[in-house]
C-alpha cells in the first residue's frame, strides 16, 4: 500500500481493526505494545504470516516445506504480485509460481485435467474473508482461461461475523440495558465469539455463544440459529 488516496486502500484503512497511518509516503500499521509504538508495513506483516505458515507446515510434515505455488486474486497487479512474492521469499520459501485463485480452484478439484481434449465453461464461486468473487473460466485441452470475473468487496466472511457480533450486542443490550458497541474490549470478545458461532452454523442448525465477564463482570449467554 503506497497511498491512502487509493480507493481500495481507503476501504482497508476504514475496516482495519489496527490503526493505519501514512508515514513517509507509505501506509503503515501503528501498533502500540504498551512499551513502545511500532510502525509496520504490510510487506512485513505478509512475511510474518508466511513465516508462521512455514513453521506450521514443518510441524505437520516433519520436514521443511520450501517450494511453494502462491495463489493471488485475479485483479492483483504486478506490483502486488511482486510484493507478495518477495514477502514469501523473505520468509524462506522458494516461490515456483504465482497463479490466479480461480485457476488454483480448478486445479485443486482436477477439473479439466482428466479429460484434456474436452472444452467447457466453469463457474468458480469464492467467498473469502473480505470479498466475494465469481469467475467464468474456459477449460480447453487442460488450459484455463478467465472469460469474465467480478469481485464484490462488500460481501465476505468478516462481514457476516460483524453482523452477527452486532446482533449479539443488541441481545446483550436488550437483556442488561447496556450498549457495549462503543467498548472496544467487549466488541473484540463478541467478534471472536461470533466467528466461532459462524463456523459452527455452517454445519449445525444453532450455536451457543457464552462469554465470561463480557462487560462490567456480567456474563453473557446467547443461542443463535440459522
Amino acid at each position: 500500500m503506497d497511498s491512502s488516496d487509493d480507493p481500495q486502500a481507503q476501504k482497508y484503512i476504514t475496516e482495519s481493526r489496527c490503526l493505519v497511518i501514512e508515514k513517509n509516503g507509505k501506509l503503515r500499521y501503528k501498533i502500540d505494545t504498551g512499551e513502545e509504538t511500532k510502525f509496520v508495513n504490510p510487506e512485513d506483516v505478509a512475511r510474518l504470516i508466511f513465516s508462521k505458515m512455514k513453521e506450521t507446515a514443518h510441524s505437520v510434515l516433519g520436514s521443511d516445506a520450501n517450494d511453494v505455488v502462491i495463489t493471488v486474486p485475479f485483479d492483483f497487479g504486478e506490483k502486488q504480485k511482486n510484493a507478495l512474492g518477495e514477502a514469501a521469499r523473505a520468509a524462506g520459501f522458494n516461490v515456483l509460481r504465482l497463479i490466479h485463485e480461480p485457476s488454483a480452484a480448478l486445479l485443486a478439484y482436477g477439473i479439466g485435467q482428466d479429460s484434456p481434449t474436452g472444452k467447457s465453461n466453469i463457474l468458480v464461486f469464492k467467498l473469502g474473508g473480505t470479498s466475494l468473487s465469481v469467475s467464468v473460466m474456459e477449460v480447453n485441452s487442460g488450459i484455463y482461461r478467465v472469460l469474465s470475473t467480478n469481485t464484490d468487496y462488500n460481501i465476505g466472511g468478516t462481514h457476516f461475523t460483524e453482523t452477527l457480533a452486532q446482533h449479539l450486542a443488541s441481545e446483550f443490550q436488550r437483556s442488561f440495558k447496556h450498549d457495549i458497541r462503543g467498548n472496544a474490549r467487549a466488541m473484540v470478545k463478541l467478534m471472536n465469539s461470533a466467528d466461532i458461532a459462524k463456523h459452527s452454523l455452517s454445519t449445525l442448525g444453532s450455536a451457543n455463544c457464552f462469554l465470561d465477564s463480557l462487560y462490567e463482570g456480567q456474563d453473557f449467554d446467547c443461542t443463535v440459529s440459522r
